[in-house]
């Protein structure tokens, strides 16, 4: 609303105070209309907002334009469902079909928007967990986990880590989809953001289900681990040392951290970080 607006809307809101023995002055049909018309251009309906977008993203037109359009649209659709009522009313409206979808879109720029917008929508959220859940969201984010895009695996990790995070259940269908193994994998990643949300999720994994632990390091996560000990980007050194920590707690895992000199490494960089 612009600048005038509200001191018209303000204006006319005091006019209408009623004063200690004042006559109220009664609301014309016209006075009515403008307040309506005033309020109504600083007014959202996001469920009616989330049908257009719905619209623009079904769209089967990939043109330049369009796939910028859609684009842009998850850009606002992620900010709309930020909001834990939005993302249930996306569900309401048939939206979660559609983003899933959009999961396997030619196009790597509407694949990792629409993992994001899944995340968003699904963090802290058990309905809407539950109903990307019954949708197919797992198979799909896990698929998306081995995208040629960098951006697109990043994104996966990240609704994958939403999406099973204080949810027993979904944890369990990401275990029996062979997840840990993924993980392991997506650790190795030569992308570092990968390597580092890959290290956090799978200590994720094994804190919430300890007897993944072994099965990790049978697959190569203690030398992974390791190796990422030796990294330059903090935050990745940082999963390492936790991931390791987490590892120590169970007492089958040790052998594999010492042959993987990963117990060595861990000590000894922890040392180097307090000195």
């Amino acid at each position: 609303m612009s600048m005038p607006a509200w001191k018209g809307l303000f204006d006319w809101s005091m006019q209408h105070q009623s004063q200690e023995g004042a006559v109220p002055k009664q609301v014309t049909e016209e006075d009515r209309k403008w307040f309506q018309e005033a309020m109504a251009q600083y007014t959202v309906d996001h469920v009616q907002r989330m049908k257009q977008i719905k619209a623009t993203l079904d769209a089967s037109n990939d043109s330049a334009d369009v796939v910028q359009q859609k684009q842009d649209v998850l850009e606002e659709l992620l900010e709309i469902v930020d909001n834990i009522d939005n993302a249930r009313d996306l569900h309401t409206i048939g939206g979660l079909a559609t983003l899933l979808s959009l999961l396997q879109a030619p196009q790597a720029s509407l694949r990792w928007r629409a993992a994001e917008v899944v995340a968003t929508c699904v963090q802290n959220n058990p309905p809407v967990q539950q109903w990307f859940m019954e949708g197919g969201a797992m198979p799909k984010l896990l698929h998306l986990l081995h995208d040629e895009d960098a951006t697109c695996r990043t994104k996966a990790l990240l609704a994958l880590s939403c999406l099973i995070r204080l949810n027993p259940l979904a944890l369990e269908v990401f275990r029996q989809k062979r997840g840990v193994p993924q993980l392991v994998d997506a650790a190795k990643d030569k992308e570092v953001k990968v390597q580092r949300k890959a290290l956090h999720l799978l200590r994720h994994v094994i804190n919430a289900h300890p007897p993944d632990a072994a099965a990790a390091c049978q697959l190569g996560a203690a030398q992974q681990a390791a190796t990422c000990l030796g990294s330059s980007d903090d935050d990745t050194w940082q999963a390492a040392v936790l991931l390791i920590h987490e590892m120590t707690q169970n007492a089958e895992t040790l052998e594999h951290l010492k042959q993987a000199h990963a117990w060595v490494c861990w000590t000894k960089t922890l040392w180097e970080k307090d000195t």
